[in-house]
């Protein structure tokens, strides 16, 4: 298969995949590789400001399943400020490559569940930091964790969700 389907991968994209890739397969190579690709969510460009919540998408994802959405956004709820803060310890350490891992896990999850102004906020200090920029990175951090900030209290009101321990905020850097 020569298609591309970026992450998070809904499943009717990867449905119509397979579909062109397996009508293909007696076609030969040629063929195969005029399929369309991806470079991200397809609802938002890089030029438009980035919704704080894409539930469309989301919820597209997870074939409409209000359930399993409020459980998913409710793990990332949770797990996310762990990344936040080893994003802000590696900043601190000056360790590039922890920087490197934490962005790109925080750009991931935030995708699959539609926080998309995150998302591209980790995906810049991702770039950043894999260029060895980690003050650009830094300048980005406010904005992150307002980002992470709005998106919980966006989807707080979305599925009437309560924060609770395991909720905690992230904690912002401290200055040097």
């Amino acid at each position: 298969m020569d298609d591309y389907l970026s992450k998070p991968v809904s499943p009717q994209e990867l449905e119509q995949s397979l579909r062109r890739n397996l009508r293909r397969k007696d076609l030969g190579p040629s063929a195969a590789t005029n399929g369309t690709a991806r470079d991200g969510p397809s609802a938002v460009s890089d030029e438009s400001p980035p919704p704080v919540f894409d539930k469309a998408g989301l919820m597209q994802r997870l074939t409409d399943d209000e359930n399993l959405a409020g459980s998913v956004v409710r793990v990332y709820l949770a797990e996310a400020p762990s990344q936040i803060r080893g994003l802000s310890d590696g900043l601190d350490a000056g360790d590039g490559a922890g920087v490197v891992r934490h962005s790109h896990n925080i750009k991931g999850a935030s995708a699959n569940v539609g926080a998309e102004a995150v998302r591209r906020l980790a995906s810049k200090m991702e770039e950043s930091a894999r260029g060895g920029d980690l003050a650009g990175v830094q300048t980005l951090m406010p904005d992150l964790l307002a980002g992470f900030e709005a998106f919980g209290k966006a989807v707080s009101q979305e599925f009437a969700l309560e924060a609770g321990p395991a909720q905690e905020e992230p904690r912002p850097r401290e200055a040097a």
